[in-house]
């Protein structure tokens, strides 16, 4: 899977610090929602409120990984 040097980041943000909440007016928001479609993390909502946070999902944990395992 091929991610952009933004997600990359964003995937490497969200595995350093457990999660991350953004809004839709955040410049990564839609790095973090295609990275969503992809797969590599979940979303929290709650209604009513505009932030959502993401968390890696199993593959996103495996796609985190830095350096990958052999280049240490």
């Amino acid at each position: 899977m091929v991610l952009n040097s933004e997600e990359e980041s964003l995937l490497r943000d969200i595995r350093d610090n457990g999660s991350v909440s953004l809004t839709p007016e955040t410049r990564s928001f839609e790095d973090a929602e295609r990275l969503l479609a992809k797969g590599l993390v979940r979303a929290v909502r709650t209604r009513g409120v505009p932030a959502s946070t993401y968390l890696l999902s199993g593959a996103g944990v495996a796609a985190a990984a830095w350096p990958p395992p052999g280049n240490a």
